[in-house]
């Protein structure tokens, strides 16, 4: 997009913003879900910011453009200005360890899918309510595949659901519901909401097509993490760009710029309807 370096994040700002050459905040957190749920299953939920606590958080900046802006520029700034969303992975492992244990909500998976893609959806009109315009969809990576996924669930020292060191297909099986359930909801909140234009990025394609020849990405080791140790709290790998995963569930920086090139102007099969840089560009 041009920028030479991302947003700052927003916990990290100081003062007012000044709108002085303001490119954006970034509302991310680490292992953040779309639902608020802090339970003796999640071990980092203490530290991560839920999806409509970040919504609040842009609600408080926008106050803060207010104070700078008059109503119409504030309504064309944001009008243009990129919304970019990737969430759901948590919540889907989550789902996942509940559907291992027997205990999902209804006993039934797929209504805790449904439930969190309703949440999204939730959180995608409070920010057209505030302005929002162009949003920018990461759809959820086969977690099954991940190193975490791959291990079995050890709960209260019961081992349960053991894939063997292979892919689990039950967790991608939650991951495709739910990616699916994204290409409706924005398809439907594009007829219902004015003005909202939309670009879904397949990070669950992208990275099964990545798997199936890694060595043409420059990839050594997919199924491994480079950081073995919750939290990193040993030394990580040295030839961390020839690993996919860098811990138990996330990828590399070279497995994220090679994702980020892909939606932004790569191959058409991975964002729908169209790339993120053409819906930058659009009026």
């Amino acid at each position: 997009m041009g920028l030479e370096i991302s947003p700052a994040a927003y916990l990290s700002l100081t003062g007012p913003i000044n709108m002085d050459g303001f490119t954006g905040v970034n509302y991310a957190s680490e292992c953040a879900k779309i639902l608020n749920i802090n339970d003796e299953m999640d071990r980092c939920a203490a530290n991560t910011i839920p999806l409509l606590t970040q919504v609040a958080a842009f609600t408080a900046t926008r106050a803060q453009m207010e104070l700078q802006l008059s109503s119409r520029e504030l309504k064309k700034l944001l009008s243009k200005s990129l919304f970019l969303i990737g969430i759901g992975t948590c919540d889907l492992f989550r789902a996942s360890l509940l559907q291992a244990l027997g205990i999902s909500t209804k006993f039934d998976p797929s209504a805790d899918v449904q439930y969190v893609a309703s949440s999204l959806a939730a959180a995608i009109r409070a920010l057209h309510d505030a302005g929002a315009r162009k949003f920018a969809v990461i759809n959820a990576p086969p977690i099954g595949c991940a190193p975490g996924g791959r291990m079995p669930w050890l709960v209260r020292g019961r081992r349960v659901h053991v894939p063997n060191g292979r892919c689990d297909e039950t967790k991608n099986k939650l991951v495709v519901e739910f990616n699916d359930g994204i290409r409706h909801l924005m398809a439907n909140l594009s007829s219902e909401l004015d003005g909202l234009r939309y670009s879904i990025a397949d990070f669950y394609d992208f990275a099964n097509a990545t798997f199936v020849n890694p060595s043409a990405a420059g990839f050594v080791d997919i199924a491994s993490e480079c950081c073995t140790n919750y939290l990193c709290d040993s030394p990580p790998c040295q030839n961390r760009s020839q690993y996919w995963f860098w811990d138990n569930l996330y990828p590399t920086e070279q497995a994220a710029k090679l994702a980020a090139a892909a939606f932004y102007d790569g191959p058409a099969q991975f964002t729908v309807p169209f790339s993120f840089k053409k819906l930058v560009q659009k009026k």
